[in-house]
């Protein structure tokens, strides 16, 4: 059991099948060894977790900084920097002013790379 301060109750806890399943893509995230699937496999579960489908991508309305970006695939904010200024480049992400905008090839790598 898990102490909840705000609300002076207990729980179990995260547990249960949302948390197995975060642990899962958080392992196959660690495990890649190229710093740029991390990255993709990370910003696919966050675009079909939050993600909103548009017609020429998928929008992540959500704003990261490059050093939550690095501590979240465990690689260096240089490192996690000059891999956005890649994906940029080739087209795979846009920065908008709504949030990252995700393409197409960025989910196929993604899936390539966790199987």
């Amino acid at each position: 059991m898990v102490r909840d301060p705000r609300r002076g109750t207990q729980s179990r806890g995260t547990g249960g099948v949302g948390g197995v399943r975060n642990l899962a893509v958080n392992l196959a995230i660690v495990q890649q060894r190229k710093v740029d699937a991390r990255i993709e496999i990370l910003f696919a579960q966050l675009a079909d977790r939050w993600g909103k489908v548009r017609s020429d991508g998928v929008l992540l309305p959500i704003t990261l900084s490059h050093a939550v970006l690095a501590e979240l695939v465990a690689a260096r904010r240089p490192t996690v920097s000059s891999e956005l200024k890649k994906l940029e480049r080739s087209g795979t992400i846009t920065r908008t002013e709504a949030g990252l905008l995700l393409c197409e090839p960025l989910f196929e790598r993604a899936r390539r790379s966790v199987r």
